[in-house]
């Protein structure tokens, strides 16, 4: 049986702020050498811009109820400090994004403008991988869900009420074939750039 451990229930973080969610991931981020990401459907945590992380950050809160508390500048605030860790070129993040991410507006026309600026900025980081599955990929897997794999050590899946962690050696291969058969479909580099800066244009 999968070695599966419930190990961030957000209901139970009712009463908590985004803030300490943040802080949270974190202490968990410090510790991992190499992190690929495959994530559905918005942009990934520490690729964001301010302005992008505060409009999810409000969609969350209204729907786990966390009211006023959780979407205070704090959180984006502390969001912003998380992305400190991509500083350190001892580290190795690869992420795969369908196109189709770069379209969902959780944020003012003017702002997703700014947020694919970012990530074409991001594309000259020595150590990020950003990998863009288009539209019309012929892809080898069907993306059901994203998940973080973490130094080959563990397996991260987050869900509306929670976050699930893997463990097993099985586990963890099965989700290392699953982001490299992604990966195999993904634009990279200047092709990359070429599809976000459509996205760009279409926010226009």
């Amino acid at each position: 049986m999968s070695d599966v451990a419930l190990k961030a229930t957000y209901r139970r973080f009712l009463n908590d702020t985004h803030v300490e969610l943040q802080h949270q991931v974190a202490e968990h981020e410090h510790d991992v050498t190499t992190t690929r990401s495959f994530v559905c459907g918005l942009v990934p945590g520490l690729l964001q811009t301010p302005e992008y992380a505060a409009g999810v950050f409000e969609r969350m809160a209204a729907l786990m109820k966390y009211g006023a508390q959780g979407t205070g500048p704090e959180a984006v605030v502390a969001r912003m400090n998380r992305q400190r860790v991509l500083d350190d070129e001892r580290k190795q993040f690869d992420y795969l994004i369908p196109e189709a991410a770069l379209y969902v507006p959780v944020c003012t026309l003017e702002a997703m403008r700014a947020q694919l600026d970012h990530l074409i900025a991001t594309l000259n980081r020595p150590n990020v991988r950003l990998g863009i599955i288009p539209l019309n990929a012929q892809v080898e897997l069907v993306p059901f869900h994203g998940f973080t794999i973490a130094d080959d050590k563990l397996v991260l899946i987050e869900m509306f009420t929670g976050q699930l962690t893997l463990t097993s050696d099985d586990d963890i291969r099965l989700h290392q074939d699953a982001f490299e058969r992604l990966a195999s479909s993904a634009l990279y580099d200047e092709e990359a750039r070429s599809l976000l800066a459509a996205a760009q244009a279409g926010f226009s």
